[in-house]
Parts: C-alpha cells; sequence; structure tokens
C-alpha cells in the first residue's frame, strides 16, 4: 500500500473514531483504538513501551528546555526570548541564547527555524479563513515572514 493510500486510510480510521463520539476526536481514543494490530494507525505508534516511554522523555525534555525565557531590555523596552535557542544543522541540540551572540551560524539557525514555524502558524490561519469564509489578509503576512526566513539574519543594529 503506497503512501497516499495509508493516509486516506488512516483519515478515514480517525473519522470513524470521531463519529463514534459524536463528532469529537480524542487523543485517548485514537490511541486505544490503534492498539489494535489490525489498526490502520497501529504503526505509527511505538509499542515498545520501553523505547515509547524514552521517546515521551525526551518530548518532556524538548518541552522543558523551551519553556524558560530570559528578559532582557533592548532600546528600553523589556523583552523576552527563549532561554535557550536550538543548534541548527551541526551538533543538534540547544545553546543558552546568551552562548550565540557571535555566532552567526547558530543565529541564523535560531532565526530561520522560528521563521518556518510562524509561517506554518500563519498558513493553517489563512487556510482556516479562507475555509470558514472569513476575509483575513493572512496572505501577505505569511509572504513576509517567508521573505524574512529567507532573507536570513542580517548585521546586527547598531546600538
Amino acid at each position: 500500500m503506497g503512501a497516499p493510500e495509508t493516509e486516506s486510510v488512516r483519515k478515514m480510521e480517525l473519522q470513524r473514531i470521531a463519529s463514534s463520539n459524536g463528532g469529537l476526536l480524542r487523543p485517548d481514543d485514537v490511541v486505544q483504538a490503534a492498539r489494535d494490530p489490525g489498526s490502520p494507525l497501529h504503526g505509527c505508534f511505538e509499542w515498545d513501551d520501553s523505547k515509547a516511554a524514552h521517546e515521551y522523555r525526551v518530548h518532556i525534555a524538548r518541552n522543558l528546555i523551551s519553556s524558560f525565557r530570559l528578559v532582557t531590555v533592548r532600546d528600553g523596552k523589556s523583552i523576552r526570548v527563549p532561554l535557550y535557542v536550538h543548534t541548527g544543522g551541526r551538533d543538534q541540540g540547544y545553546m543558552e541564547v546568551t552562548q550565540v551572540m557571535d555566532d552567526t551560524e547558530v543565529k541564523r539557525a535560531a532565526m530561520t527555524e522560528e521563521f518556518w514555524r510562524t509561517e506554518s502558524a500563519l498558513e493553517r490561519a489563512e487556510g482556516l479563513a479562507a475555509y470558514f469564509g472569513l476575509e483575513l489578509k493572512v496572505h501577505r503576512l505569511r509572504e513576509r515572514v517567508a521573505h524574512l526566513r529567507e532573507e536570513g539574519v542580517s548585521a546586527p543594529r547598531a546600538s
């Protein structure tokens, strides 16, 4: 079975689960249905509890790392920034934002990741607005964010 067919079957299974719950799709119900080895969703999950526990702990670690903020003052304004930023291409991991001030490569990676995240959120908002028939001008904003992402990190502002 090819990937598009598998995706279609999985989508139908999610619709079946939601339908059996009055249209509400809950993650616990998805996991319960996927426990059946015959379920089209079964392969989406790690069923070896020790591996799944490790993956979950890594997920929690990422959330923990990203939960901390540094509060600083720039140009007379108080700003909150992530305390740790993703290092990007070389050694995958996180570094304290104060340690990367002189590392253009890590700054670029951090900003590129933030712009990708923002662009994805705006793309989702744009699609929902169009689907709901709302006249939101999200498209231009998303295009601007994409341009900033492609532009990369420029020289620092003069202080």
